[in-house]
């Protein structure tokens, strides 16, 4: 083999090799950032059905105004303190029995990989606390697949 030769190959095998570990970054940089905004979407959406729920609502408002806010493939959750279920509504029945509810003080988020009928799925979860209205003590859990 000449020498240009292999120098040719050798460059080219760097130049593939920087290629493709900058496209492997750009991959990685790109799902944390679509990660990041659907969890900020997620918060807002708690936020928001946080604002509408009042004392006085009826148990049917408040499960009206939960379904208002049901999205495709996911399920919206009130959770008492001892982690019991107050309301729920859901148009993914098998997600929504996978998941265990959890009563939290404190706003989070995570993101879990499930299998429902032989399909892996990832799905986010966000949780936050309802201090005022009919539920001193609840928390809000929504789930939506990614």
């Amino acid at each position: 083999m000449r020498i240009t030769l292999k120098i040719n190959l050798l460059a080219t095998a760097w130049t593939l090799l920087i290629l493709i570990l900058i496209n492997i970054v750009v991959f990685i940089l790109f799902m944390r950032t679509t990660l990041n905004v659907e969890e900020d979407m997620g918060f807002q959406k708690a936020g928001d059905i946080v604002k509408t729920i009042r004392p006085n609502d009826t148990p049917s408002r408040i499960q009206s105004e939960l379904n208002n806010n049901l999205t495709e493939n996911s399920y919206i959750r009130i959770l008492g303190p001892d982690g019991q279920t107050l309301y729920e509504v859901t148009d993914e029945k098998e997600l929504a029995k996978k998941i265990k509810g959890k009563y939290v003080n404190t706003e989070e988020s995570e993101r879990r990989v499930i299998e429902i009928e032989d399909k892996e799925m990832q799905v986010l979860i966000v949780r936050v606390p309802l201090k005022d209205g009919p539920f001193l003590h609840a928390s809000i859990e929504m789930g939506e697949e990614l």
